[in-house]
């Protein structure tokens, strides 16, 4: 198969952002070498208030439909339909609703990195629509000809996007930025294994890529969910009996391996829409080890976090399939 296309607001009317994930691998596994994937899909990972919510859908003379929106929770909005309707001099009211996910630009390039498709093209339309194209390319085989390549590619293909965001700016848009680079960075380097590779470590060490991502997850949740945001939220794959629950349960099991990338999402969409959401970096919380934190702090130790922890992967993916780059 050559392209897939996928238009209007299909993602979004799916149940679930792990039957988005199925549906790109499925895409995929049934494209051609070079075939290509065309979504479009609306971003609504971004809340609005007040008489914002209210979206005009489309008006004719004789009828007037409108939306507005319930934000339930990171992953679902809730979109009630208003139909009026006129007959004669009668006006008439229909109501409907129905929860659509909330599906982010950076979250979807991740899932088709994932998948094994390289994004191509991906802008933002009116009204909060979004355009992506990726390409299914094929793999060029590993060669250490020429000698290792760790820098290879810097600029351009998966890097330029990564690290494509402009080098100057406002303090929280450089932060945020700065900090998804590093959160696609642990995407790109555990992307197309196995469920066993997934898990291999180098001994003695228990470290593994799947742990990464377990270790990762509760981190993100500790210091968005648990600090600033103040919920009662405990690690998913830690605990104090078990401490090291995240790197020693990570076992090669589909289910494990589907679990903690399904976490991991939910806690970089909670903090992405906490970070989007905050007044300013100053909101503080309080941690037991580090006592007042601000939001501040959380971001630059979130980097922080990630670029010890891609170093560690760096070294884990060459020794799985001699895989290089930065």
């Amino acid at each position: 198969m050559t392209a897939i296309v996928c238009m209007g607001d299909t993602l979004t009317h799916l149940p679930r952002r792990a039957d988005v994930t199925a549906l790109l691998a499925d895409c995929a596994a049934a494209l051609a070498q070079n075939g290509r994937l065309v979504v479009t899909y609306r971003d609504l990972t971004r809340p609005l208030y007040g008489a914002d919510r209210f979206l005009p859908v489309r008006s004719t003379p004789d009828q007037v439909l409108t939306c507005f929106l319930e934000y339930v929770d990171q992953e679902t909005v809730l979109v009630h339909d208003v139909l009026h309707r006129r007959s004669g001099a009668t006006w008439t009211q229909q109501v409907g609703s129905y929860p659509k996910l909330r599906i982010g630009a950076d979250w979807l390039a991740g899932r088709c990195a994932e998948a094994g498709l390289t994004l191509e093209r991906d802008e933002a339309g009116p009204r909060g629509m979004r355009l992506l194209t990726a390409v299914k390319k094929e793999r060029p085989p590993i060669t250490n000809d020429a000698g290792p390549r760790r820098r290879g590619g810097v600029l351009g293909g998966d890097d330029a996007r990564r690290f494509g965001f402009p080098a100057a700016g406002d303090e929280r848009s450089m932060l945020v930025n700065v900090l998804a680079a590093q959160r696609a960075t642990l995407e790109l380097k555990c992307a197309g294994l196995t469920v066993e590779q997934a898990r291999r470590s180098a001994g003695p060490s228990t470290l593994s890529l799947l742990g990464l991502v377990r270790h990762l997850a509760d981190v993100e949740r500790r210091w968005f969910r648990r600090v600033p945001a103040g919920q009662n939220a405990p690690d998913r794959f830690s605990s104090t009996a078990d401490p090291d629950g995240d790197f020693d349960g990570a076992v090669p099991d589909p289910a494990v391996v589907t679990a903690a990338w399904e976490a991991w999402h939910e806690e970089v969409a909670f903090a992405g829409a906490y970070v989007a959401e905050a007044p300013h970096l100053d909101v503080e919380g309080h941690d037991a080890w580090r006592r007042r934190v601000s939001l501040r702090w959380v971001l630059i130790h979130l980097i922080e976090e990630y670029a010890r922890h891609n170093g560690h992967a760096d070294l884990l993916r060459e020794r799985i399939d001699g895989a290089l780059g930065v």
